[in-house]
């Protein structure tokens, strides 16, 4: 059946008679800003205890540089917490337990063993490095030379002060740790205590699997509204491997490693401490005083063998699984596409390819500071160094949002998109309490004849049979 509608200046059907787009309003940035890039990087997994600063640096890092994203995801995909029996290996596989050990600066050089390189040489070089390069690894679990520093401002299951000037530190317990409780009868009485209570995140495992869902459907609604692997309308036709809707990619693909890594890490309020020989160190020298510790039993005579070929393989699996996530957005581009340039320009394809690029190569580096902060420094030093970092390298996300923008202008509203954008804007208005006049206004007039192209503010045949 063939009708006709009044359509705002500016319409456009792009040649394809069953296509309808109009020229966008406020609320249709807002909703594609929104829905596919900022919503998707407040997915970002948070560790148990995430102080506030490195919650908002994670999500800004991963909207100015999603790849940096995957890594969290690819750590918690590689630990699978979910899947530890043990209540007190699987807190410690999500990164929810911490104990007292000597900072590694307080140690006679000799004992500190070997370096992967020097204190000269950025941590995450030391982190790529390993890719590349043996070394033995200490043969204690609990050196301070295999655990990581917990950040100053993580949150910390009861009241604890701490010397850290007089050489001690509180640092993650490791994974592969050997712990148990230090009775049955104090393991039921933990369990049924509140405070060591695990969980799920689920507003962050129902928004990552929404967006998710979200991004499959804007990408695949087509010009007949559900058009298998196809952008709206003839977005790569128009502009090829630059089109506005292939840049949802990688954020896309992070909500679905987020869901995952959701699923198999349990979620904790804080960070738990473990009562250990070295902490009644501490409080016996007046350098400490800890309340609300965990009491276990711990095997200190676990050591690790020492073996020339040995590699460390988690820090070398994330950042490797990251690499290959992170290709997974650019095989998307590129099947959808063919990395043909079409109608694009130059400044197009600069920006939105360069966000990809610099995304990529960056988010890598960026991705190990957010998922290890302390490795760069204190908590001070913190502050300085990650805003620093993502504003400098995050200028190609914004340029290329700033093109998407203009896309979005010079290419109009899908009228699938529109339909859910003007609901945005109508329940802002109507809560504003006045009408929205920045809606366009349609007017169905019903004509028999063959579709035709659309001609704005007259009527024009947009539909048939």
């Amino acid at each position: 059946m063939n009708f006709t509608i009044v359509v705002p200046e500016g319409s456009t059907n792009h040649g394809n008679p069953k296509l309808l787009c109009t020229p966008p309003a406020w609320y249709d940035y807002v909703l594609f800003y929104f829905a596919n890039y900022f919503a998707h990087a407040a997915t970002v997994i948070s560790y148990p205890g995430q102080g506030g600063f490195e919650t908002v640096a994670v999500a800004v890092s991963a909207l100015m540089l999603p790849v940096s994203g995957f890594t969290r995801a690819a750590n918690a995909i590689y630990r699978r917490a979910r899947f530890e029996s043990n209540p007190l290996k699987r807190a410690a596989r999500a990164r929810a337990l911490c104990m007292v050990v000597k900072s590694l600066e307080s140690l006679p050089e000799s004992q500190q063993g070997e370096r992967l390189l020097s204190d000269d040489h950025p941590s995450f070089l030391k982190l790529l490095s390993s890719l590349l390069t043996m070394s033995h690894r200490s043969k204690h679990w609990w050196s301070p030379e295999v655990i990581k520093k917990v950040p100053l401002d993580y949150n910390i299951h009861g009241p604890y002060s701490l010397e850290h000037k007089q050489g001690y530190i509180l640092a993650f317990v490791p994974s592969d740790a050997p712990l148990e409780f230090e009775s049955p009868e104090y393991t039921r009485q933990l369990k049924q205590a509140k405070g060591f209570a695990e969980s799920y995140n689920a507003p962050k495992l129902l928004m990552s699997l929404i967006q998710a869902i979200w991004a499959i459907i804007v990408k695949n609604c087509g010009s007949d509204c559900c058009q298998p692997k196809r952008i709206p309308g003839d977005q790569i036709d128009q502009y090829g491997y630059a089109a506005f809707g292939l840049t949802v990619a990688p954020y896309a693909w992070m909500s679905v490693l987020n869901i995952l890594g959701n699923i198999l890490t349990p979620d904790y309020p804080a960070v738990f401490m473990l009562r250990t020989p070295l902490m009644d160190e501490v409080e016996e020298r007046k350098l400490g005083k800890f309340e609300g510790e965990l009491r276990v039993k711990i095997d200190y005579s676990r050591s690790y063998e020492p073996d020339p070929d040995w590699v460390d393989f988690e820090g070398s699996v994330v950042v490797l699984s990251t690499f290959v996530f992170g290709l997974i957005p650019l095989a998307i581009i590129g099947g959808l596409s063919g990395f043909r340039s079409q109608n694009s320009t130059p400044l197009q394809r600069g920006f939105t390819m360069s966000w990809l690029a610099v995304g990529f190569i960056i988010g890598l580096v960026q991705g190990g500071l957010m998922n290890d902060p302390n490795e760069i420094g204190d908590s001070d030093l913190r502050f300085g160094i990650i805003p620093t970092t993502i504003v400098l390298l995050g200028v190609p996300a914004i340029g290329g949002m700033v093109v998407v923008g203009q896309m979005i202008h010079d290419f109009g509203i899908y009228c699938a998109m529109r339909h859910w954008s003007r609901q945005v804007g109508e329940l802002v208005s109507a809560l504003r309490g006045r009408p929205d006049y920045s809606a366009p206004q349609h007017q169905q007039l019903h004509h028999e004849s063959n579709a035709g192209p659309v001609q704005a503010g007259k009527g024009a045949d947009v539909g048939s049979n």
